[in-house]
């Protein structure tokens, strides 16, 4: 169902037209009566649950839809939305556990059909990994544990979808650290052909070889005339010397402040 949209597509319910379709398990409700299609997943779920937690859908539904909707986001994000809604203990508060699909699903259907509460929820397990002040920042890179969500991420060298998020749902406050972790985990290779709007990669490759750069002590002329500088990831978000390394990480988290205003 697209926010956007100025009215609800019908979906033929035909068994004929339903071939290669699933019932999303545990969102096939028998006793509700509006059915969600998003992709090839099918839902049946509450009309008035989803008017009540969302004033986007309240409004989409007067005066009342079909019984039928298709909705434009993806099967995967609109199923953990749905069961986060539906079910508590499937999305907890922070410090719960979650994982980085649930977490990003949760956060952008949230937020488009303005789940304030559950918005609110997500925002708490993302915030809590992303600190707006040199000691919150020192305090995780010196020996902050992380949640399984960040693991995923970290294993697979891709925070640009982080940045990609935070555009999307605008969390600019995130920015800072999360150009830092795309600058420290992330190939060169994989910002190209990342999700990240083109200027926003063309900034952030221009970040990753400044702060590249700063670690190496090159001087800001040196900088300007080595155009073959590249970036490198590196193993881990804290340095080798904490006690040596205060200098540098105060710059370089003042620079990347510096950089999520201009990339704003």
């Amino acid at each position: 169902m697209d926010i956007n949209a100025t009215a609800v597509e019908v979906v033929d319910t035909t068994e004929s037209t339903r071939s290669g379709l699933a019932r999303a398990e545990g969102l096939w409700l028998n006793d509700c009566g509006l059915i969600l299609q998003a992709e090839s997943t099918l839902f049946r779920v509450s009309g008035d649950l989803l008017a009540r937690q969302s004033p986007v859908f309240r409004d989409l539904f007067c005066p009342p839809p079909p019984p039928d909707a298709d909705m434009t986001n993806g099967a995967v994000d609109v199923t953990v939305f749905l069961k986060a809604l539906i079910y508590y203990d499937f999305f907890e508060p922070y410090p719960a556990p979650t994982t980085h699909s649930v977490l990003l699903g949760v956060l952008r259907l949230s937020h488009k059909y303005e789940v304030k509460a559950l918005r609110k929820r997500a925002l708490g397990h993302i915030s809590a990994f992303h600190p707006t002040t040199l000691s919150e920042y020192e305090a995780l890179a010196s020996g902050g544990k992380f949640p399984h969500w960040y693991e995923e991420l970290h294993k697979s060298g891709d925070f640009s979808t982080v940045v990609t998020l935070a555009r999307e749902v605008c969390i600019d406050w995130i920015l800072p650290v999360a150009f830092s972790r795309v600058c420290e985990f992330t190939p060169i290779e994989v910002i190209i052909t990342g999700e990240m709007e083109l200027p926003d990669k063309i900034s952030v490759m221009d970040a990753c070889r400044t702060l590249e750069a700063h670690r190496n002590g090159v001087t800001g002329r040196e900088l300007s005339v080595d155009k073959k500088a590249r970036h490198k990831p590196m193993p881990s978000m804290a340095p080798p010397n904490i006690e040596e390394e205060t200098d540098h990480r105060r710059e370089s988290f003042a620079g990347l402040v510096r950089y999520a205003k201009i990339l704003h």
